[in-house]
């Protein structure tokens, strides 16, 4: 009976370890929401990622990120055709040191350093994108 009790026991101390650390893993992971398409600055409808949409010219593709626990994150962003300008929280982020082939690299995109992020609160990225072949 005792040793029923302690692999009994055993178990449950490892159920409730699982619990714990799949808790842990989703515990403030940066989350991205509510992705809107605008080809001007009036329109702005809402889309879901991956985008494809038959547009030529210059657009933005904005999102809201949530549970940035750091003001410094780091995304991958792969555009098509090139990216113009970023914005975080309605300021411009330089994109200047990114090569232009980078820019314009639809296969792997390039890394984006953010360091600029609010922590703890809702943060609108918003990337300016020229497209000059369909599709989008």
């Amino acid at each position: 009976m005792r040793k029923i009790i302690a692999f009994i026991l055993q178990l449950s101390i490892c159920i409730l370890t699982l619990l714990l650390l799949m808790w842990i893993s989703h515990w403030k992971t940066i989350s991205i929401s509510n992705f809107t398409f605008s080809s001007n600055t009036e329109e702005h409808r809402p889309i879901t990622l991956p985008f494809s949409e038959d547009f030529v010219g210059r657009y933005t593709i904005s999102l809201n990120i949530d549970n940035a626990t750091s003001n410094a994150q780091q995304f991958r962003i792969i555009p098509d055709d090139e990216v113009v300008a970023v914005k975080v929280n309605g300021e411009k982020v330089s994109i200047g040191n990114i090569p232009l082939s980078d820019r314009r690299n639809y296969g792997s995109g390039f890394l984006l350093n953010l360091d600029n992020l609010k922590p703890e609160q809702t943060n609108l990225l918003e990337i300016e994108v020229i497209n000059e072949s369909n599709p989008t």
